[in-house]
Parts: C-alpha cells; structure tokens; sequence
C-alpha cells in the first residue's frame, strides 16, 4: 500500500539535518588567520564524490568548521576534490544551499599518483579557499 511505501521510503526523502554550530571567528590578537585540517577520505573516488549524501557530509563539514584548507589523503579520483568545489561555489544540495555563515571560493589542488595500494592509484589533494587569501 502507499502507506507502507511512505512509512519505508520516508526516512530516505527527508533532507538531514543539521547540528547548531557555533560561529567560527577566522581572527586572533587582531591577525586574521584560517583553519585547516588534513583528512583521509579512504579512496575517495568521483562516485563517491557525487553521491548527494557523502557529498554533503563532506561540503557540510568544510562550512560548519570554518576550513580554509583542508589536506585531503587517498583520493582515488583526480577530479574528485572537484566536485566537492563545484557544490561549495554553486550549492544544488538543500543544506549546502542553505548555508547562512562564511561561503568562500573553493578551489582545488591534487598531485599525480602519489602511491599504489593493492593496484590502486592513490591521489593527494588540497582544497582551499581562495576567498581567504590561501592560493597554490
């Protein structure tokens, strides 16, 4: 019945929510600065990239936590980093789009392969913020 359809797709149509973040301040003894952080997304290829749920636990996580540069370890994908820049600069997903703080200019670096592991080439990357006077 619809209903039963409703009750198990449900869960799957509703948009996630958030937690409350407190504001990040990107200044400290009047010197304006930026955080970063360096993060292994295990084999992050461009499927994984543009999947709307990974996608925006990954965009969401940049923009709650006030990231200027993140370093980012296994990349499977060199062009997956630019899809996580696509949808900081042109939101599509609903809780990216409705992001009230500090939005920026994401912008993206990755090398050549850097390692093999079981045959797989690994990447490594940054994303950046151009915005916040960070340039590669």
């Amino acid at each position: 019945s619809l209903e039963n359809l409703l009750q198990i797709l449900g869960p799957l149509a509703k948009v996630p929510e958030r937690p409350k973040v407190d504001k990040v301040l990107l200044k400290y003894n009047e010197c304006q600065v930026f955080r970063m952080a360096s993060w292994n997304l295990d084999t992050f290829s461009l499927e994984k990239a543009s999947n709307p749920g990974v996608k925006d636990v990954v965009c969401m996580t940049i923009l709650e936590n006030g990231f200027g540069l993140v370093a980012v370890q296994e990349l499977a994908d060199k062009h997956a980093l630019s899809e996580i820049c696509r949808e900081l600069n042109s939101p599509t997903l609903p809780n990216v789009r409705k992001w009230t703080g500090k939005r920026g200019q994401w912008s993206c670096v990755v090398s050549e392969a850097a390692s093999f592991t079981h045959g797989a080439k690994k990447h490594h990357g940054f994303i950046y913020d151009k915005s916040q006077n960070i340039e590669f």
